[in-house]
């Protein structure tokens, strides 16, 4: 079985910043309510190669972070699913569903799990949030909320392992490079915690960041989120 070593050099934390996706605001502008739309996606610059489209990066939803207020961070969860998305029109029903929820109360939600994040780390804060969770938010899986998770964390000190996006492509990574055993999906608190140390170790080993062996990962596991 390959390693993780076997991986691509780790990108630089310049490159981990700068991975964008294109995106059309439209489709989102006519889904999300005003108050949770993040007005600084507006800024964003035009694609270059197509008309309407703009380009959305890691740093540009990492910003959004610095809103500890339950609009500010469904705000967070609107523009990781915007980069989250991308391209994928076909995706578009099912990943907004959750926008069609009390608002308020999902923001509440988002609130304390990111709380958690900060005080017991990021496997109480997915424990938290898989369904049946306290923090728990309806048509909100793990492939995106450990997206949340991830920009959460965002300039702020986490207690263990940095939370990372697991999806379908970083688990099928995994699979093909790890003895971890990952599942296809609905991940375990156990798979996820065991992805976060592995990860940390060899960002560890090579002077990287944590984040820089997920994206090693998501850009060798295909396709699929």
């Amino acid at each position: 079985m390959p390693s993780l070593e076997s991986l691509e050099a780790l990108p630089t934390r310049t490159q981990i910043d700068a991975h964008s996706v294109r995106y059309r605001p439209q489709w989102w502008r006519t889904r999300v309510p005003s108050t949770y739309w993040p007005t600084s996606l507006d800024g964003l610059p035009a694609d270059e190669h197509k008309p309407r489209w703009h380009r959305i990066s890691r740093s540009d939803v990492a910003h959004l972070a610095a809103d500890h207020t339950a609009p500010g961070r469904v705000r967070l969860l609107v523009a990781a699913y915007v980069w989250g998305t991308g391209s994928s029109g076909f995706l578009l029903g099912r990943n907004t569903r959750w926008l069609k929820g009390d608002l308020g109360d999902v923001g509440g939600r988002l609130v304390s799990a990111a709380q958690v994040l900060q005080t017991q780390g990021a496997g109480a804060a997915y424990s938290s949030m898989l369904r049946g969770g306290d923090n728990a938010v309806a048509y909100v899986g793990p492939a995106f909320f450990t997206k949340y998770l991830y920009f959460a964390a965002s300039g702020v000190t986490v207690p263990g392992p940095r939370p990372l996006i697991l999806d379908r492509r970083v688990a099928s990574a995994l699979r093909s490079h790890t003895d971890l055993g990952t599942s296809k999906q609905g991940w375990s608190v156990a798979e996820y915690e065991a992805y976060l140390a592995r990860a940390a170790a060899l960002a560890d080993q090579h002077g990287a960041d944590p984040d820089a062996v997920e994206l090693a990962l998501f850009r060798a596991g295909g396709s699929g989120t």
